[in-house]
């Protein structure tokens, strides 16, 4: 979301800055899908993984960066409304217990870095992809530019669309809620029929949608690992299939 500051020079500027960032994503992702695929090659070869995950060896397509401002606020002194779950709940909470709950709040956003980091520490680029995901929900002041950013990472995980489980589900969800924004937003503000409820209400699954997502690629991406190390078709000891269950 660019600010108009009425500067056409500070708004040709940033929109040469969001070219240059989307062709510094688009290479540097081209970079690591060669590098990721050639080890897989390399280890497929040297029989480290099962033959029976060959179709697993996909590239995946190519990315779009949507060149959208970010912006970071990590003490919450601006209760306007927006589509994060933080102004809301400041506006009720008593004064007394704001420094504890800010507390609370913003530990979200470092909460889950270490066992992120222990679990993905071979996979640095999906452990980027997942932190910006995750400060880009938990985040005092989030806009569509934080969603946009990690959003355009999908394409690069699109070899891990068939082990997706919920993807219909949230889609619906991050849709219908992209839709009922404006509406509530709308009905609240400049026709007076509704109140901050309603709009807090698709705040809060609208961020549901995003964490049902973020788990689902989590999954996927945890799951697809474990069939290139142990194959795509599992077999019991006795040779009849199992089942893969993942906790």
């Amino acid at each position: 979301m660019v600010l108009v500051f009425g500067n056409k020079k500070y708004l040709g500027s940033k929109k040469i800055a969001d070219g240059i960032t989307a062709v510094a994503l688009y290479l540097s992702v081209k970079h690591y899908n060669k590098n990721v695929f050639r080890k897989q090659k390399y280890a497929l070869e040297a029989d480290r993984y099962p033959h029976d995950c060959l179709e697993l060896m996909r590239s995946p397509k190519e990315m779009f960066y949507i060149p959208l401002k970010v912006a970071l606020f990590l003490s919450v002194p601006d209760l306007t409304p927006n589509i994060g779950l933080f102004w809301y709940f400041f506006a009720e909470m008593f004064e007394h217990f704001r420094f504890f709950f800010i507390c609370v709040f913003q530990i979200n956003i470092f909460l889950y870095t270490i066992p992120l980091a222990i679990k993905l520490k071979e996979h640095p680029v999906f452990l980027i992809f997942m932190q910006i995901a995750i400060i880009s929900i938990f985040k005092s002041y989030p806009t569509v530019g934080d969603i946009a950013l990690y959003m355009a990472f999908l394409p690069v995980w699109s070899h891990l669309y068939r082990f997706l489980r919920n993807i219909f589900l949230v889609s619906c969800i991050l849709l219908a809620c992209s839709v009922l924004f404006p509406v509530l937003w709308h009905l609240w503000i400049y026709a007076g029929s509704a109140n901050s409820n309603f709009y807090y209400a698709i705040t809060l699954l609208f961020n549901v949608g995003q964490i049902l997502l973020l788990s689902d690629y989590f999954y996927a991406y945890l799951r697809r690992e474990h069939h290139l190390s142990h194959g795509l078709y599992l077999q019991k000891k006795d040779g009849s299939e199992a089942t893969l269950v993942l906790k």
